[in-house]
């Protein structure tokens, strides 16, 4: 084989394998927006049209990171069916003397 065809061969490899390199993360991401694989999320365009009788239990987490009052769920679980819309209510408590705001 001539020298100058081996040295395009591998160059043209080289070129290949960073091209792919490069490529790789978002094709990666797309796969999994489209087929919700690795725990990314689907967001809905419409809210479901159909209740199924599957129930579910959704755990409600008040975690607040070190923030400077009380959050707590008035109901920690819930049982709920999918496609139904749920009301959970939260309490919050403001230990402290100063006036304290959060969104959450």
């Amino acid at each position: 084989m001539n020298k100058n065809l081996t040295g395009f061969v591998f160059g043209g490899c080289a070129c290949l394998m960073l091209g792919l390199a490069f490529a790789a993360k978002p094709m990666y991401d797309t796969f999994c927006r489209v087929t919700g694989f690795g725990g990314t999320t689907r967001e809905a365009t419409a809210a479901p049209t159909e209740i199924l009788d599957r129930v579910i239990n959704v755990r409600l987490d008040s975690n607040i990171n070190g923030l400077p009052f009380r959050f707590r769920p008035l109901q920690p679980l819930t049982k709920t069916r999918v496609g139904e819309t749920n009301l959970v209510f939260f309490e919050v408590t403001n230990p402290s003397d100063e006036p304290i705001s959060a969104i959450a």
